[in-house]
């Protein structure tokens, strides 16, 4: 099915863009705010620190000097560039000197409109800062400040923002553009490489595995995926060659069998022998399929929720006396040397299973009078599961083969079997975080599984 590309609005990217300027815009305007309030106060701070500074001066010069002196200087003041503004009214509210309007005769601060005249540059805050004092003798003086200052700087502050906030768009859509573009390269190679599987190309893999950020651990992530399909396919590719191969022989000989019997059998003592050897045949193919389906379930690594703490010296004194019987039977000396105490996690039933079948093994490709040892020691760093023979052992070269499915070495071929014993522990050590090794006994065989400690 043919995949739309995604429009840009819903793609991830866009999406990295819209939030990342947006937390961009909302940074520099919680920035602007706190700076907006903090010079404002500053500032009003300031301002009334010089009307406090100066209503304390003149109602000094008052109480010394009198109301005519405080009139020139007030005058004088009010000359001065970047003075405050004053008013001074008589007793009777008669106007003295000043250019402050009118204002209540009542002490504190307020805030009074100006006249246009008085607001400079004329634009702005119309509003003053004073504070009023009634006089000992009655006269009512107002110290304040315009508010336009403030205003003025408020607004350069809110312009400053408003160039910075663009710039902050600008260059976070520039820098998220960039940084999708190259995120969309990268993802659309994925997709390619995912594109080229699902078309049946299992050589393909996805570039830029090599790099060291998320995508590349994505990368390295898919790609070992990809190897473990490739390699699980091939194996079963594997596994149904060697299915057809193996179950030739005994689904031929069932079908001899059963023409020979329908075409010469005489007497019902025939069709008995045909019956009796056409279900020894049928047996051996369920007991391969059996074993196939049981390899399968441990590899799919299911049975590790029935992990629970397994005494392997207890576990392993059960297995070999359910063999010791049997192994006397055929002449052969079977023993066991384990340390008490070895406990590891594990499932109970498949790791008896992994025990009998060394031991069958065994039992099976060595002559009569072989010592057959068991042993299970702790290491330094591992928990060690040893059977070890004096049968004819194994060649070094084979070692490895004879651990895949189906594989049988020439001198076996006679003997019963799937050749899936040794493929069936390898996989039980395997679910277990453990290790199988082949060596030499010097003579015979000697396989060694190594447990992690716990």
């Amino acid at each position: 099915m043919l995949q739309q590309k995604p429009r840009t609005f819903s793609t991830v990217g866009f999406r990295l863009i819209v939030l990342t300027t947006l937390m961009s815009i909302a940074s520099v305007t919680v920035m602007a705010l706190t700076v907006l309030y903090d010079v404002q106060s500053t500032l009003v701070d300031q301002i009334e620190e010089r009307i406090e500074d100066s209503t304390r001066f003149l109602a000094a010069e008052y109480a010394s000097e009198g109301i005519k002196p405080l009139i020139e200087i007030v005058k004088r003041q009010a000359n001065v560039v970047g003075a405050l503004e004053y008013r001074l009214e008589s007793p009777a509210g008669d106007y003295l000197t000043g250019s402050l309007p009118h204002a209540a005769r009542l002490d504190g601060w307020i805030r009074i409109k100006l006249p246009p005249d008085n607001v400079p540059g004329n634009a702005g805050n119309k509003t003053a800062l004073a504070y009023v004092t009634i006089l000992s003798g009655g006269e009512l003086l107002i110290v304040g400040a315009s508010l336009a200052p403030i205003a003025q700087a408020k607004q350069a502050i809110i312009n400053a923002v408003v160039i910075a906030i663009s710039m902050v768009f600008g260059v976070s859509l520039i820098g998220a553009l960039i940084l999708r573009r190259l995120f969309s390269r990268r993802i659309e190679a994925m997709a390619v490489a995912a594109r080229g599987v699902m078309a049946g190309d299992l050589t393909r893999r996805i570039p830029g595995s090599e790099a060291r950020d998320e995508l590349g651990s994505l990368a390295s992530v898919f790609n070992h995926m990809l190897d473990r399909i490739s390699a699980l396919i091939d194996l079963n590719r594997q596994i149904g060659a060697d299915i057809a191969h193996d179950l030739r022989s005994p689904l031929s000989h069932l079908l001899r069998r059963l023409d020979e019997a329908h075409a010469h059998a005489k007497s019902v003592k025939d069709y008995e022998a045909a019956t009796e050897a056409a279900i020894a045949d049928v047996n051996q193919v369920l007991s391969t399929f059996n074993a196939i389906l049981r390899i399968a379930q441990v590899e799919t690594g299911s049975r590790r929720s029935a992990f629970e703490p397994v005494d392997l010296h207890e576990l392993a004194d059960g297995v070999v006396d359910a063999f010791l019987l049997a192994a006397q039977d055929e002449g052969r000396v079977l023993t066991l040397k384990a340390e008490p105490g070895i406990v590891i996690q594990g499932d109970r039933q498949l790791l008896m299973q992994l025990l009998a079948n060394l031991i069958e093994n065994a039992l099976r490709h060595t002559p009569a009078g072989t010592r057959i040892d068991c042993a299970i020691e702790r290491s330094p760093s591992h928990v060690v599961l040893t059977v070890a023979d004096r049968g004819p052992g194994i060649p070094a070269a084979d070692r490895d083969r004879v651990l895949e499915r189906f594989a049988r070495l020439d001198r076996s071929r006679s003997t019963p079997g799937s050749g899936l014993g040794l493929t069936l522990c390898a996989a039980i050590a395997e679910l277990h975080d453990g290790a199988i090794h082949l060596g030499d006994n010097d003579p015979g065989l000697k396989v060694t599984i190594e447990f992690p400690k716990p």
